[in-house]
């Protein structure tokens, strides 16, 4: 633990000395690109995420190159990087993350906008869906045309896949494949309303059908929404609607969902944050799943330096049968989820943070019931 501690401490210091004796941007095709390090260690209660409540110390350690570039109607964003983790006792789970993305947007002002963004991930994490620590390479393509071709109507198109591939025995590949079509009217110059049909479908690999129905299936999604400033001070988008899941086996359910994120300048430091969601997903546990999540969070700036955050959350998900975890069968799982941090900036280019997570899982099923507090600290430098 000792090599760790001096390891994690002299990456702090090396990220503090580079951000504050430099931030040295290099010119490339009338580009910028600049250098990130982080690092971060934490108490974790419970790592792997279910009643086992086995405790572990994680230091991590992250360089990444970013690359911007504004031309024109044209703006590009590239992040690459590596995230590195290591374990004091666990040493089986350490991991070497690498992630890669690249975002395109092209801004045509009162006749609409497109967006491109293509990204790759590793990700090495407790996954309370499947309650076990889950390693997946996951593959990202995201989509969407806005155009107007009068005043105040218009039209949005999209196209979006997530291909998980699961690197932890036991569990599956889920594949999702996403296309909507929307009508756009424009209420004002800073507010749109919307009606988008989606079409997903999602399927998954390895699962062994002699034991349960697979949960591939079709979903047809009608979503209204409002998108931009709802009010002078409240921004964001509101989303309601509902959606029908086709199983590829028989059958098929049908749900509400949401999909709203507002924030709210409450004052001139204090920002309010609301998020609520509900929809279908399809577990790396061979189950479909109907997930509702929301959120209420305030962020405080107390001077130009320091930020506060908190926030609580409350979350429902019932799940499906799943040939891979056979003990979690129509589970049902309420979770509360509190969360509190600091975030100071010693100058432009570098920054310390601390935080706390608490969730409380309460479940139908043993294995998903139990308690789980996450205590970090951190520094980070860009330059």
């Amino acid at each position: 633990m000792k090599t760790y501690i001096k390891l994690t401490s002299a990456v702090a210091a090396a990220s503090f000395l580079l951000g504050v004796q430099s931030y040295g941007f290099v010119e490339i095709a009338r580009g910028s690109l600049t250098a990130g390090l982080s690092a971060r260690a934490e108490y974790d209660t419970n790592i792997f995420g279910n009643n086992t409540s086995d405790a572990d110390t994680i230091f991590s350690f992250t360089p990444d190159l970013r690359y911007t570039r504004a031309v024109g109607k044209i703006s590009t964003i590239a992040v690459a990087g590596v995230n590195i983790i290591r374990f004091n006792e666990a040493d089986d789970e350490n991991s070497e993350d690498p992630f890669a993305s690249v975002t395109f947007n092209y801004d045509a002002a009162d006749k609409g906008n497109a967006r491109l963004s293509i990204g790759f991930a590793r990700s090495s994490q407790a996954d309370d869906t499947v309650l076990d620590r889950l390693k997946s390479d996951e593959y990202a393509l995201d989509s969407m045309v806005n155009h107007f071709y009068s005043e105040k109507l218009g039209y949005r198109v999209g196209f979006g896949t997530t291909i998980s591939e699961s690197k932890t025995n036991g569990f599956n590949d889920v594949d999702t494949y996403t296309v909507s079509l929307g009508s756009v009217y424009r209420y004002s110059q800073k507010l749109n309303a919307a009606l988008t049909y989606s079409f997903r479908k999602s399927g998954t690999e390895d699962v062994d059908t002699t034991l349960f129905e697979k949960p591939d299936s079709d979903d047809h999604r009608l979503t209204a929404s409002l998108e931009g400033e709802i009010s002078p001070k409240v921004t964001g988008q509101i989303g309601v609607g509902f959606s029908i899941r086709d199983y590829d086996e028989g059958g098929s359910d049908v749900a509400p969902t949401l999909s709203t994120g507002l924030n709210w300048a409450a004052a001139e430091k204090t920002t309010v944050s609301f998020n609520a969601t509900q929809d279908f997903e399809t577990t790396s546990a061979a189950q479909s799943a109907l997930r509702f999540k929301t959120s209420l969070g305030v962020t405080q700036a107390i001077n130009a330096k320091l930020n506060l955050t908190g926030s609580f959350g409350y979350e429902h998900a019932t799940y499906e049968n799943s040939a891979v975890a056979p003990a979690d069968n129509g589970r049902t799982d309420d979770s509360f989820i509190f969360q509190a941090g600091a975030a100071y900036a010693f100058t432009r280019y570098v920054s310390a943070n601390a935080g706390i997570t608490y969730r409380d899982n309460q479940s139908d099923a043993a294995r998903a019931d139990y308690e789980r507090t996450i205590v970090s600290v951190g520094v980070s430098a860009r330059y």
